[in-house]
């Protein structure tokens, strides 16, 4: 196996100084080009993350402002059937007096 001196005398004398640092150059950029590349990347992940979790809270309002919706309807339903209740056993009670009362 090579050596890293082994390798760097190779480069030399297989290209210039200006060949060698001309490549390394190019490679940094590349790198530095990938870098952005995920850094932008990281910065849409977390503005999605961001808005996902905004979303999720309005849907739980959504959620419980419709749970206390059902709830008010179901409560209406009652209510209307104990007047209903309410009214049937009152009038069979008013029609049942006036019976006693016309005896």
């Amino acid at each position: 196996m090579a050596s890293d001196n082994d390798i760097l005398l190779k480069l030399r004398r297989a290209y210039s100084k200006d060949e060698v640092v001309a490549s390394i150059n190019q490679q940094l950029k590349e790198k530095e080009f990938e870098i952005g590349v995920l850094k932008s990347t990281i910065s849409e992940l977390e503005y999605d993350i961001e808005k996902l979790t905004k979303v999720s809270v309005s849907a739980k309002q959504q959620v419980k402002s419709l749970k206390d919706h059902q709830r008010l309807n179901n409560y209406k339903k009652t209510v209307k059937h104990a007047r209903e209740n309410m009214r049937f056993w009152q009038n069979k009670y008013f029609t049942e007096l006036s019976r006693k009362k016309n005896k």
